[in-house]
């Protein structure tokens, strides 16, 4: 288990009009954290940190030297911190104590149709809490026990009481719906009442024994692969065709069934075998896509329509739709703090189109702020191509490597990535 350190303080670069002033500019000083009751406050500067100089941060990357700083200090370590105030110098002593995550792990409660965290330390504050009690709705379900209720349950709701038992953490509400759900076979109504901006409500779930869900498999659908607008009244009157309804092509993807039947983008589509698109209005924005999600996946669709003002049809071999984002396997790494999926589709037949190759590696969903990757310089959206030289193409030779440091401990590990167009080399530096 690795520990580090945290004072409750959160820096910014310097302002343009700070012209002299030296090391960070402190932005938030959390309540009841080391920092405060040491006296920091939002707008000191702090250019020493146990002996080491801070930076001049005039940019959010330089922000992240002291941020290791902090991180790095073992917990319940006595520091000293030097800066100013108003022009006069500053030092404050205070005592680190651990950082908890961001965010506590996510996890699912299929009894009632939602994913749930606990809070930690940072989460509770961020909320406003004045202590770490109660369970956070993540998310919901659509057509689940929680979204059926009334009021339904949403995410950022947080859960304070079940069957007329306190929520203290996620292990209350288990062991609540454990209990509950022990002897019945069907749902059965439990009164919930949980906080939502500030305010108490209740509601009525019906939990009953966990269930898997059906998930519709998107790959088994039919695809075509272009997105589409509607043909308004006012564009069908543009292009010379007043009174006709349909739909505007204005993308496709590469390799795509429309791609390899002639379609391009700017033709306007009018029927689909034989039947008018019925789409005039811009809420009928879905009346198309529809209309193809009907048809088997091996099917052949004919198309007619415009073109540069002359009649053009065309016969589409339909394909199976790629896999969606949310059938994409992830994975998160509580060490580095940093959660990555598998490439997607349409991230690969982007980069197929702007770069004119393949994109292999997985791709970054979200950065913990302040966790060893940030710091490193990880963010959302980086694709990584390989840790240590190593490819990472798949998400488990990816977990394993990443696993295996847990054993070897290196003082650095370098990520090569893609960003845009541009790859690059991040040389991230645990604290073990």
């Amino acid at each position: 288990h690795v520990t580090r350190g945290w004072i409750g303080v959160e820096i910014q670069p310097l302002l343009r009009s700070m012209a002299g002033k030296k090391g960070a500019l402190v932005s938030t000083v959390w309540k009841d954290s080391p920092a405060a009751k040491a006296g920091i406050q939002p707008g000191d500067f702090i250019t020493r940190y146990e002996g080491h100089t801070v930076p001049d941060c005039h940019a959010a990357e330089d922000l992240p030297v002291f941020n290791a700083l902090v991180l790095g200090t073992a917990p319940d370590t006595e520091v000293t911190l030097e800066g100013q105030r108003d022009g006069k110098p500053m030092t404050w002593k205070l005592t680190t104590v651990n950082r908890d995550a961001t965010q506590a792990k996510e996890s699912e409660l299929r009894e009632w149709g939602i994913t749930t965290r606990d809070f930690t330390r940072m989460s509770a504050l961020e909320m406003y809490r004045e202590n770490e009690d109660g369970v956070i709705v993540d998310t919901v379900r659509t057509g689940g026990p929680s979204s059926a209720s009334k009021p339904p349950l949403r995410g950022g709701d947080v859960i304070v009481s079940a069957d007329g038992k306190s929520v203290h953490s996620r292990a209350d509400l288990d062991a609540i719906t454990a209990a509950f759900v022990k002897d019945i076979d069907e749902p059965e109504p439990m009164l919930v009442e949980f906080e939502r901006d500030g305010l108490e409500y209740a509601t009525v779930v019906k939990v009953g024994p966990a269930k898997d869900p059906v998930k519709p498999k998107l790959a088994e659908k039919a695809w075509m692969g272009i997105a589409t607008q509607v043909l308004t009244d006012d564009l069908a009157t543009a292009y010379g065709i007043p009174g006709k309804k349909g739909v505007r092509v204005t993308g496709m993807s590469p390799d795509s069934p429309a791609k390899k039947a002639g379609l391009e983008e700017g033709d306007i589509l009018l029927k689909l075998d034989g039947r008018v698109i019925n789409a005039r209005r811009p809420e009928d924005s879905e009346v198309f896509p529809e209309l193809i999600l009907a048809y088997p996946v091996d099917a052949t669709v004919e198309l007619s329509g415009m073109r540069d003002g002359e009649e053009k049809t065309w016969s589409v071999a339909l394909a199976p739709r790629p896999i969606d984002d949310s059938e994409l396997r992830e994975y998160d790494d509580d060490l580095f703090e940093f959660t990555v999926r598998q490439v997607s589709t349409r991230q690969r037949e982007k980069a197929k189109e702007r770069f004119g190759e393949d994109l292999v590696g997985v791709s970054v969903l979200k950065v913990e702020p302040s966790g060893w990757a940030a710091l490193g310089g990880l963010a959302a959206d980086d694709i990584i191509l390989t840790i240590d030289g190593e490819r990472t193409e798949e998400i488990e030779p990816l977990k394993q490597k990443l696993q295996s440091f847990r054993e070897t401990k290196p003082r650095s590990v370098v990520f090569q990535i893609r960003r845009g167009p541009r790859t690059h080399f991040l040389e991230i530096e645990p604290q073990w």
